[in-house]
């Protein structure tokens, strides 16, 4: 278990003078992240912030609540998690997971902002607006990888990320992991559920409260997109974007893929191993399964435990 992973980070960086103590304001510092956590479960309304037409509906392909982000002008409307710049969400998995789904033939972008020991604030900024990957201070631009507008799971292995991407700030414990901070959404997309957890979870293992609806007949790849930010696990990061379906890395598990080689398929339906070029900068890529991993035992499914007595619908309880 890693539970007070996050205590335990900072109390090593604070031995080292690069860290200070836990911040007041964590809404979900006392959530168990056994085996995951739902954020939009978990969060009342009043803690998000939407403006202009962006709002909560039903999603009508997929039968469930989702937050519907539309509007010309980004400043105007958007969902942002929480509501109260000030506080944090505190959310300490090392997997942060969203699922959207882009409208079509619209941009959008999403703020994912991450807290490290240090206290500073980094951003990964997700649009399929952006045409290439830029490193802007602590904001870090990734072109969003699915070119259609179905709905997709995004699966980011945050505390690698942080490390590959900020290796100062790594090497002297200041940008160690320590929570998801906030969520920013802004035209056009709809955004159905942000998750963490310790585990890495596949497309035939999520949690059934996350998962798709599958209709008979239909294969689960052709309706629903993966990917996996970084891609490779025992790699560094490439510079290059692999989008499908012009190169995928082919993986049976999220970030599985053998480093040195790209796998593509070829016209009789082999897969063929080609070199991988050496490339300058360390910046990520993603990951997208070319078919629908075999199914794996599913993860203990139990009800979110808190510690402070709060229920998990973010009351406390006797609150009306």
């Amino acid at each position: 278990s890693r539970e007070g992973w996050a205590e335990k980070v900072v109390a090593k960086s604070l031995e080292q003078g690069t860290a200070q103590p836990l911040p007041r304001g964590w809404m979900f510092s006392h959530v168990v992240h056994a085996p995951y956590v739902n954020l939009l479960k978990l969060v009342e309304e009043s803690d998000v912030l939407v403006r202009g037409e962006a709002k909560l509906t039903i999603d009508r392909a997929i039968g469930k609540k989702v937050y519907s982000v539309r509007g010309k002008v980004a400043s105007e409307s958007f969902v942002q998690i929480p509501a109260d710049r000030a506080h944090s969400l505190g959310l300490r998995g090392r997997y942060v997971y969203v699922q959207l789904k882009p409208s079509a033939d619209k941009h959008f972008t999403l703020n994912l902002t991450f807290t490290t020991a240090g206290h500073g604030s980094l951003t990964l900024s997700l649009s399929n607006g952006f045409k290439a990957r830029k490193l802007l201070g602590t904001v870090l631009q990734v072109p969003y990888p699915e070119p259609s507008a179905r709905w997709a799971t995004l699966a980011v292995d945050v505390p690698r990320l942080l490390k590959e991407i900020f290796p100062t700030a790594a090497g002297d414990g200041s940008g160690e992991y320590v929570c998801l901070r906030s969520v920013h959404g802004l035209p056009s997309f709809s955004l159905r559920s942000v998750f963490s957890s310790e585990t890495l979870y596949e497309p035939a293992s999520l949690p059934r409260d996350v998962i798709f609806p599958l209709p008979r007949g239909s294969a689960w790849e052709q309706l629903y997109a993966w990917h996996a930010l970084p891609a490779v696990d025992d790699a560094p990061f490439i510079a290059e974007f692999a989008s499908p379906p012009q190169a995928k890395l082919a993986t049976g598990r999220m970030g599985t893929a053998p480093a040195g080689a790209l796998r593509t398929p070829t016209s009789g339906g082999a897969v063929s191993e080609s070199p991988r070029q050496p490339q300058q900068a360390a910046v990520p890529t993603w990951s997208t399964p070319t078919s629908r991993p075999a199914p794996s035992p599913r993860p203990r499914l139990e009800s979110t435990r808190v510690l402070s007595g709060h229920e998990p619908g973010g009351r406390e309880p006797g609150r009306e």
